[in-house]
């Protein structure tokens, strides 16, 4: 497994810690509009990503698939974070979408600190679809941690100072909580640059026992605007 990616999985969650406790805000930069970044999976796929706006609190991104990177795209579509947190709220396919929504009571952070924890309930929306409007729907509450990285993450493109947002998400029947209605929970981590606003790293579905990542992508290439 890649340096990086054991030095990412390393880093465990930690006990939640009130904003008055916090001693350092973190300051992300916004990427700008038009800028483009590539990933490597470890599947061996290939996403390129192209920043096309940051209105309404969104980052928007147009995220072009590569499956077997061979130069050919297989999938285009649309992927949303929300900007002051940087949690993922939805992609849009040319088939098929999947969205997070935030429910009434889930206050998103408006500042990033070392040692926040977030933790809300999120409607999540599934359309198989789009021609049929096939869809699923389920209630995930999702619960995360700001730490700010001690050591640089290196990459192919070089060593970035990172913010890591490490998360779990624990699906509940609607109204339920996680005590009284437990589940199998997924975690995943990633590592956003302060210096470009986007993930140097990212890893998904993380095994808590061993740290192994089911998949992971590494950031390979930018251009800014």
């Amino acid at each position: 497994m890649h340096r990086i990616t054991k030095i990412l999985l390393s880093v465990g969650l930690s006990v939640g810690i009130s904003t008055a406790a916090m001693s350092q805000q973190i300051e992300l930069a916004t990427p700008t509009v038009g800028s483009r970044f590539e990933y490597l999976w470890s599947y061996g796929g290939r996403d390129t990503f192209t920043i096309v706006g940051t209105n309404g609190g969104r980052l928007q991104a147009r995220l072009e698939q590569d499956f077997e990177d061979d130069g050919v795209i297989d999938e285009i579509g649309l992927q949303y974070w929300d900007l002051n947190s940087r949690l993922w709220l939805a992609h849009v396919g040319l088939s098929y979408a999947t969205i997070y929504a935030p429910s009434t009571d889930a206050q998103m952070p408006t500042a990033l600190f070392d040692g926040l924890y977030f933790s809300g309930t999120f409607d999540l929306m599934t359309i198989d679809d789009l021609t049929t409007l096939f869809s699923t729907w389920s209630q995930v509450i999702s619960s995360c941690d700001y730490l700010r990285s001690k050591e640089m993450a290196e990459t192919p493109t070089g060593l970035f100072s990172t913010l890591e947002i490490a998360c779990t998400d624990n699906d509940v029947s609607p109204g339920s909580t996680i005590t009284d209605d437990p589940v199998p929970t997924y975690q995943y981590s990633e590592l956003w640059s302060l210096e470009l606003g986007m993930p140097v790293v990212q890893s998904f579905g993380i095994d808590q026992s061993t740290g192994e990542a089911e998949d992971f992508s590494l950031l390979v290439a930018y251009s800014l605007n």
